[in-house]
């Protein structure tokens, strides 16, 4: 019985002793110690070296109104921008940090920003140094920047405190194709598929008592590879959303007469895609199956006539195969696989894939016949048949 006593007491002992050492706090980081990094942007700078900027909330202005704030300039920034050039990202940081009372802490980043300078020359290496620290997420957003990167960051938009938060929530609205460092890593990693990034500019608001620098959407920066070759702006953006198979348009405005148009929107949409042989060279068809609703119509015609469905479905084939087709023929023009059609060949045909068009797949791609067809229906007129005003109205 004492025996037994004694080794209750031993463990009960060790048991105290393990969790006494447990408490330590050896590494510890004070948030008062911490610079929290929310947005970086990545410019080019002279001898070859990069241009590294950060922005930081200011914890001190962060208990005033909703709203934008100013950047790193006047005592009511809510946020602060410093930047430093070095030959890497890491260096960069380490020359940031010489200036900070605080420790830079990254992993809280939103949005990581690559100018258009740096994104024609090339992006691979730069994903390094965010995959090989831990602190780094990547599920941060990635934009590239019509001009510099800086600017972005530098923005002062009204409706959200941080430029930061202004770009993440634009890039992830609804009808928006977002890019986050971990899938623009998977993509790149991968034979028969190339990138599209959001791509984006400042731009001073149109109309206001007070006047702001918005973050605007102007459409995806194209890749082939890690280089970015072109951009998708106007139909050709339209058209890279339709061929997505997992998000859509939100709509679309289409001119019924000269003085008269209708705007419509995308209730739901479906792509098929169907990958044939012929003669051992693919063929490719692609459906686009879109369920509409009319939101506006500049007309007084009753929205409930076969024909006037008609005509209005006809017309708006008619805009989304020019949509698709003004893609398409970017993509092929630069032999970039934008929306992954060599990766849906290599999946049905394995063999076939690995023994001849993986390393030649680009050439293939641009001499692709792809034929399109676009089956529109409108289920969906509103509370009304024709205008309130007219003979029909309420």
């Amino acid at each position: 019985m004492p025996g037994k006593m004694t080794n209750t007491i031993s463990k009960m002992l060790c048991g105290i002793g393990v969790l006494l050492l447990c408490t330590s706090c050896w590494d510890r980081v004070e948030i008062n110690d911490t610079a929290i990094v929310v947005a970086t942007a990545i410019d080019v700078a002279p001898d070859n070296q990069v241009r590294m900027s950060v922005q930081v909330p200011l914890a001190g202005q962060l208990g005033g109104a909703t709203g934008g704030g100013g950047g790193s300039a006047g005592s009511g920034s809510s946020y602060y921008v410093d930047s430093a050039i070095a030959p890497t990202l890491r260096a960069a940081t380490a020359k940031l940090q010489k200036r900070m009372s605080r420790q830079l802490f990254y992993a809280h980043r939103r949005v990581f920003i690559i100018s258009e300078a740096i994104a024609e020359k090339g992006i691979h290496f730069y994903f390094d140094a965010l995959a090989r620290v831990p602190e780094n997420r990547l599920s941060a957003y990635v934009v590239i920047s019509k001009g510099p990167a800086y600017e972005l960051i530098n923005a002062q938009p009204r409706l959200e405190r941080f430029p930061a938060e202004s770009i993440r929530e634009i890039t992830k609205s609804f009808g928006m194709k977002p890019m986050t460092l971990k899938n623009a890593s998977v993509i790149m990693s991968q034979k028969g598929m190339d990138l599209t990034i959001p791509y984006m500019e400042v731009k001073e608001n149109e109309i206001g008592i007070e006047t702001s620098r918005e973050i605007n959407h102007l459409g995806y920066a194209q890749f082939k590879d890690e280089r970015m070759v072109g951009t998708f702006t106007g139909e050709a953006e339209q058209g890279l959303l339709w061929l997505q198979s997992d998000i859509f348009p939100p709509g679309g405005t289409v001119k019924i007469s000269k003085k008269a148009a209708i705007t419509y929107n995308v209730n739901h949409a479906e792509l098929s895609m169907d990958i044939q042989l012929e003669d051992s060279k693919p063929r490719i068809s692609i459906r686009v199956d879109a369920d509409l609703g009319i939101l506006e119509s500049q007309t007084n015609t009753d929205l409930l006539k076969e024909e006037t469905m008609n005509r209005f479905k006809t017309l708006i084939r008619q805009q989304i195969e020019d949509q698709i087709d003004a893609a398409l023929k970017l993509m092929q023009a630069q032999r970039a696989d934008n929306i992954g059609i060599g990766n849906a060949f290599g999946r049905k045909y394995p063999q076939l894939w690995l023994d001849r068009y993986q390393d030649e797949w680009s050439d293939v791609f641009g001499d692709l016949d792809i034929q399109v067809t676009v089956h529109p229906t409108i289920t969906r007129i509103g509370l009304i048949e024709e205008n309130i005003i007219g003979e029909g109205g309420i």
